[in-house]
């Protein structure tokens, strides 16, 4: 579709088999009526059913949709990106298989899903593997827009699974080079995928507010199984991390992003991991934390009753607080020793 004012309603590519094309394997461009993707024009468009190989470009490139359904279609051995959405609202991106997506020379793609300045969509379902860099890119600060557009939010990535992708699983960087000490709004919810394998991070977010990490498994990444950097406000809780070849889960922060923190942790189980279980780098915030271990460094915290303890208990639990009624300091017993609360080395109360 070429670009134009109006948009139209309808347009449906199913069952289409296209190879060895030396550009995007289909491109849909909607209306450039305004710069606001809630004044769009409509433009309904759905891609279903097709299969797609060894393109030059993207398997399937939409751009200033509105409520475009891209699902069940099978995308190998394509350049850039298996499936590429920007500047769009209300998509659906279902049920695609996805493989060995390239990387063009001298460009930063390579990804398999990826999504730039769009809004109230969602991505779920697909199997994503091999690409050249990351598995998907849910919320990128790449595109051709990057200068007019917000970037993306309210969108939901869930029950994908993404192994073997070079930069690994799922990313959240709603940024751009020129603005890497700015944290974005991203209220998006990634949840129940599995991430396996991958040579990066099995997931990660960076630059990234608002966000839930909830009921992932991340198993046998090369580097974290979640990784959350330079972010704030986000909920890591549910996870299952397993034989990942750093930590579990890794809170990183720039200095100069001076808005990081204000992260909660919860529930999750670990196993295997090489680097241990929790990763916080020593200038992060503290991090509010609910049923976990107790991490790695000083900067942590749980939200769990405070036991009362007439001395150091001669049996203690576990990640479990107490208070020293004898000299009125809390502290917490965790790996088979007794550690005094930070800010706590005089009375507590």
């Amino acid at each position: 579709c070429a670009p134009g004012n109006d948009g139209q309603t309808g347009l449906s590519i199913r069952d289409v088999i296209i190879r060895n094309h030396h550009r995007s394997g289909i491109r849909i461009a909607g209306p450039d009526n305004s710069e606001d993707v809630y004044k769009l024009n409509p433009n309904e468009v759905e891609v279903t059913g097709c299969r797609i190989a060894d393109c030059g470009g993207r398997g399937v490139i939409i751009t200033r949709a509105t409520r475009a359904r891209v699902a069940t279609n099978v995308i190998r051995f394509c350049t850039s990106a298996g499936i590429q959405l920007l500047v769009s609202r209300d998509a659906v991106i279902d049920g695609n298989v996805i493989e060995k997506t390239q990387q063009r020379e001298n460009t930063h793609g390579g990804h398999g899903i990826t999504a730039a300045h769009c809004f109230d969509y969602v991505i779920v379902n697909n199997v994503v593997n091999e690409s050249w860099r990351w598995g998907i890119v849910a919320a990128g600060g790449l595109g051709a827009f990057s200068q007019d557009h917000e970037m993306s939010k309210r969108f939901v990535v869930a029950n994908n699974v993404c192994r073997g992708n070079r930069d690994g699983g799922i990313t959240i960087d709603p940024t751009v080079a020129s603005d890497r000490n700015t944290i974005q709004p991203s209220f998006a919810t990634v949840a129940a995928n599995v991430c396996v394998g991958n040579t990066g991070h099995g997931i990660q977010a960076t630059h990234a507010a608002y966000v839930s990490l909830r009921g992932n498994i991340c198993d046998g990444n090369e580097n974290a199984g979640i990784a959350i950097i330079s972010s704030r406000h986000a909920v890591v809780a549910d996870n299952v991390l397993t034989a990942n070849g750093n930590y579990g889960i890794a809170f990183r922060t720039d200095p100069d992003v001076t808005e990081a923190g204000q992260h909660l942790l919860g529930g999750n189980v670990f196993d295997k991991n090489t680097g241990g279980e929790i990763l916080i780098v020593d200038h992060h915030p503290p991090i509010r934390q609910l049923q976990d271990r107790w991490p790695v460094g000083d900067a942590g915290g749980m939200n769990v009753p405070v036991k009362p303890a007439g001395g150091e208990p001669s049996h203690g639990v576990d990640g479990a607080i107490y208070l020293n009624t004898s000299d009125h300091k809390l502290q917490v017993y965790a790996g088979g020793a007794w550690h005094t609360l930070q800010g706590t080395t005089g009375q507590s109360w």
